[in-house]
C-alpha cells in the first residue's frame, strides 16, 4: 500500500511539473511527457501490474484535466505500462538505454495515435507538418528528459527497496 502511495505522489508531482512549470519553459515548442516517462519507468522496474496501475493513474490525471472523454488516456497509458512490464525480466533496471528506447518508441506511437484521433479524423491531413513540428521535437525532448527522470526514479526505487530489506532483516521481524 505504501508503494502505491509513493507511485501516486510521484505521478502527481510529475503531472504538476508537466502542466505548470515545464509548459512555461519552451523546449522546441513542446513539453516533455513526464507521465509517460514515469509509466514506462515503473512498468520497467516493477513489472506489468505496477505498469498498469501507474498507467491508469497517469491516464486518469490526463483525462480529468485535458480529455473530453474519461478513460481514453487511461486506457492508452495502461497499455503502455503493461507492455513496459514485459521488459522487467529480460533487462536489468540499472541499464538506462532500454527505458530511453522504450520511451522514444511509446512517445512516437502516442503522438501518432493523438494525430489520428485528434487531427486526421477531422480532415487535417498535413501529416508531414505535424510530424516535423510536433512529433519529432516531442520525442527528442521526452527522450532527453528520460535520462534525468529515470535516474531519479531509479534512485528512489533502490532506496525504497533497501529500506524494505533492512526492515525484514531486523532481529524482531522474521520471515
Amino acid at each position: 500500500m505504501k508503494h502505491k502511495l509513493i507511485i501516486i505522489l510521484t505521478l502527481w508531482i510529475c503531472f504538476l511539473l508537466q502542466s505548470s512549470v515545464l509548459s512555461y519553459l519552451n523546449f522546441l515548442g513542446v513539453v516533455p511527457n513526464l507521465l509517460l516517462i514515469t509509466t514506462v519507468s515503473m512498468g520497467f522496474m516493477h513489472g506489468k501490474n505496477e505498469g498498469i496501475f501507474t498507467g491508469f493513474i497517469a491516464g486518469l490525471l490526463l483525462d480529468i484535466s485535458y480529455g473530453g472523454i474519461i478513460g481514453i488516456y487511461a486506457l492508452l497509458y495502461m497499455y503502455i505500462g503493461y507492455v513496459s512490464g514485459f521488459f522487467t525480466e529480460v533487462y536489468f533496471s540499472n541499464v538506462i538505454r532500454v527505458p530511453v528506447c522504450m520511451v522514444t518508441v511509446f512517445e512516437f506511437i502516442y503522438d501518432g495515435i493523438i494525430f489520428v484521433a485528434g487531427f486526421l479524423l477531422r480532415g487535417r491531413t498535413n501529416v508531414w507538418g505535424y510530424f516535423t513540428s510536433v512529433v519529432f521535437p516531442d520525442v527528442l525532448i521526452t527522450a532527453l528528459f528520460t535520462f534525468i527522470l529515470y535516474s531519479i526514479l531509479y534512485r528512489v526505487n533502490r532506496s525504497y527497496i533497501e529500506q524494505g530489506k533492512k526492515g525484514r532483516q531486523s532481529l524482531w521481524i522474521r520471515d
